[in-house]
């Protein structure tokens, strides 16, 4: 193997906060390696034996052995800062220990969004790729069912908007200066800010980004049948007809622009939550807020 390295750095959710767009700024900077693939999931313990709308997608995405995951940074140059990007690692029970495993010293980058916000817009997500055709209540209804059944992460609405626990697994495995915890609200109200505080963290010089788009937005499809299209080609393997023609006709920055191009323009601002929806989640996460913020020191506005 050319390069046997593992990541310095981790962005590890939490999903719906804008982790694809800091991927996408962050694998900018010259100094940077970030591979093609955000969302190995490598590192969170999951098995490819999901059930369930979307899990055709995640089962055969998964990387599921070492030499696989090892393959994806042996591109890297010697002088860059590595990087990759799960956002199921801040669930995963187990995602924290097999870091620190490989990489003791690696940072840590987790985002935190308002989990009400967060929430809806996973369900967003998910009608948006038309796994979903229930109502966001009933779906939150029948969660704990569909957990239990096998249902693929992009389901689990209200679990993944428990922070506290996520968090302090991270704090209780590296040490507060490995940690860097990002506001979802403080990205989106002044991302240069932000981004220049992510450089200093991981020892970056800093760099004039592009940062006037946003990547895997939520929402519903103004075109229904490109959207399944859409959905249908993510879900080939790497050597299916249709991604070895993608692969002769253009390479991976084409291809990766056009599909972020295409679901800023196909897909419509999401509808927001009805107030009783918003009601019934705030009251389920108002004790874990509260946790979290003495865990942090902070205040938070959430409630």
């Amino acid at each position: 193997m050319k390069n046997q390295r593992y990541p310095d750095f981790y962005i590890v959710g939490a999903p719906k906060a804008a982790t694809t767009s800091l991927y996408h700024y962050l694998d900018q900077h010259p100094d940077v390696f970030l591979p093609d693939k955000k969302e190995p999931v490598y590192l969170s313990g999951y098995k490819p034996n999901f059930v369930g709308p979307g899990a055709e997608l995640l089962n055969k995405s998964m990387i599921t052995s070492e030499e696989e995951y090892l393959k994806l940074f042996e591109q890297a140059p010697s002088s860059s800062i590595v990087g990759e990007a799960s956002t199921d690692y801040l669930a995963s029970k187990s995602a924290a220990k097999n870091i620190k495993q490989r990489n003791p010293n690696a940072k840590i980058i987790i985002v935190l969004r308002n989990p009400v916000d967060r929430a809806y817009s996973e369900h967003m997500h998910l009608v948006r790729d038309q796994f979903e055709n229930l109502g966001f209540m009933e779906a939150l209804l029948l969660e704990k069912k569909r957990i239990e059944q096998g249902y693929v992460p992009l389901f689990w609405h209200i679990k993944r908007g428990m922070y506290f626990q996520a968090v302090n697994r991270y704090l209780d495995e590296f040490s507060s200066d490995q940690v860097k915890v990002i506001l979802y609200d403080d990205l989106c109200s002044d991302v240069s800010k932000v981004i220049a505080e992510i450089n200093d963290f991981l020892g970056l010089c800093q760099y004039k980004y592009s940062t006037d788009f946003k990547s895997n937005v939520s929402g519903i499809a103004n075109i229904p049948l490109f959207q399944s299209l859409f959905v249908y080609y993510r879900a080939r393997p790497r050597d299916s007809w249709i991604k070895k023609i993608a692969r002769l006709v253009s390479n991976d920055g084409i291809r990766k622009n056009i599909m972020q191009f295409y679901l800023r323009k196909n897909i419509q601002k999401q509808i927001i939550p009805m107030e009783s929806e918003r009601l019934y989640l705030k009251n389920m996460y108002k004790e874990d807020i509260e946790n979290l913020e003495g865990l942090l020191g902070i205040e938070l506005t959430w409630n």
